[in-house]
């Protein structure tokens, strides 16, 4: 019975979210009209050094959008907006944007921008994978994950414009799941390009934690949510069958993890140190 209304469900879902769709093919439309005349619109964000990409460029890129095939990117099929932090320095947290494909049903990766809108920076990526498989590494390679049980019962994360039916589904599978994410661009400190290495970055497991208090009134007033609502909407939802693993989310027990560069000839990959408190 239990499979049935899970059946029941996700056709509830696929319902809710092709009538989103059909309410929203006009700005779907519009959006690939943007696309074909990338020759006579600019991208250029302003917060990134370089020159305007001109005439020429803008070409190419029509061109190739026409003639090119782009299967890897076209794959991608969700939207998650969320919240991370760093590794080594929770308070330090960043706006993260995933646009994310399923490689099966235990695997999924996520490219990670720092807005929604033409031209975002990429500045990560994101590994999502299932409690089974996570289960199954090396206890050393465990530290590098964070749980995703408080980012969707807290209502940190959420799909923008799917309705909550829709949702409610994906974050059914999400609650269960560990992820790794490494950002390579330190966009929170103004950096002007990608400097440094790539750092670890985790997710935040408590609400009183977020440093940028205005982060739910401006992502609810944005996406038209109420954070309220996500949570009780997601109450009843079961993270994994073990509960959250000891090792994953380490920045907890005091564990920082930072990464640095190759130093004389000497790859020093991550430091993996007790915190001073």
């Amino acid at each position: 019975m239990s499979g049935n209304k899970g059946i029941v469900a996700a056709f509830l879902a696929l319902g809710a979210g092709a009538a989103f769709y059909l309410s929203r093919r006009k700005d779907m439309i519009d959006t690939a009209k943007d696309r074909v005349n990338t020759v006579t619109s600019s991208s250029n964000n302003p917060n990134v050094p370089g020159e305007d990409k001109g005439i020429k460029k803008r070409a190419l890129e029509t061109g190739a959008n026409l003639l090119q095939g782009f299967a890897p990117v076209n794959s991608i099929h969700q939207h998650i907006c969320g919240l991370h932090g760093y590794a080594h320095d929770i308070k330090r947290q960043v706006i993260a944007h995933h646009y994310c494909s399923h490689l099966n049903n235990d695997v999924c990766q996520c490219v990670i921008y720092d807005g929604d809108e033409k031209g975002a920076r990429l500045i990560g990526i994101e590994y999502i994978i299932s409690e089974k498989l996570y289960n199954n590494l090396p206890p050393e390679e465990q530290q590098l994950w964070h749980s995703h049980v408080h980012e969707v019962k807290g209502g940190l994360i959420n799909c923008p414009y799917v309705p909550m039916i829709a949702e409610h589904e994906v974050m059914k599978d999400i609650v269960k799941t560990y992820g790794k994410t490494f950002h390579t661009w330190q966009v929170d400190r103004g950096d002007p390009l990608p400097l440094g290495v790539p750092q670890l970055m985790m997710a935040i497991t408590d609400n009183s934690l977020i440093q940028n208090k205005d982060y739910f009134v401006n992502r609810d007033k944005k996406y038209n949510v109420s954070t309220d609502d996500l949570i009780k909407n997601r109450a009843n939802l079961e993270g994994p069958k073990g509960g959250v693993h000891p090792n994953a989310d380490p920045w907890e027990k005091g564990k920082i993890i930072e990464v640095h560069p190759v130093i004389n000839g000497k790859v020093q990959a991550t430091t993996t140190r007790d915190s001073d408190k």
